[in-house]
């Protein structure tokens, strides 16, 4: 397996900066509310300075987060929206994302799984939260 060497994150789109508390050196793509289908999670893969060319590849979000010693993991398959540049989509991350709850948010730490040309390719991990819907 081969792995991207960076991961550009197109934070405008979630319409949120915030940053938790958490000390991992992985970017943060933002803060998603739970239950939103109307917030898609856009990416552009790049490597070693250079946009990876996405086309005829598929690419899937695998997402994991711990609470309590137990993992719970997620995946979605992505959209390409503009592969010769690298760019995806991947829609529905606040509905398929486990309810925060009582916890007010949760973080998650996730990677592309992109597979092109019978090679499989990751990105570097990066975090995104999910927040309890306001009420």
């Amino acid at each position: 397996m081969k792995r991207l060497l960076w991961l550009t994150l197109l934070l405008a789109a979630l319409g949120c900066c915030h940053r938790p508390a958490r000390a991992e050196n992985y970017p943060f793509a933002g803060t998603i509310t739970y239950g939103d289908n109307g917030s898609d999670l856009p990416v552009t893969m790049t490597g070693g300075g250079v946009v990876f060319d996405l086309t005829g590849a598929t690419v899937q979000l695998v997402a994991t987060m711990g609470i309590g010693g137990r993992t719970f993991t997620f995946t979605i398959n992505g959209d390409l929206v503009s592969p010769s540049e690298g760019s995806c989509k991947f829609e529905d991350v606040g509905v398929t994302a486990r309810n925060p709850g009582t916890r007010g948010t949760d973080t998650y730490t996730a990677q592309v799984k992109i597979v092109k040309g019978g090679e499989t390719y990751w990105t570097s991990p990066f975090r995104f939260s999910i927040r309890k819907a306001p009420i």
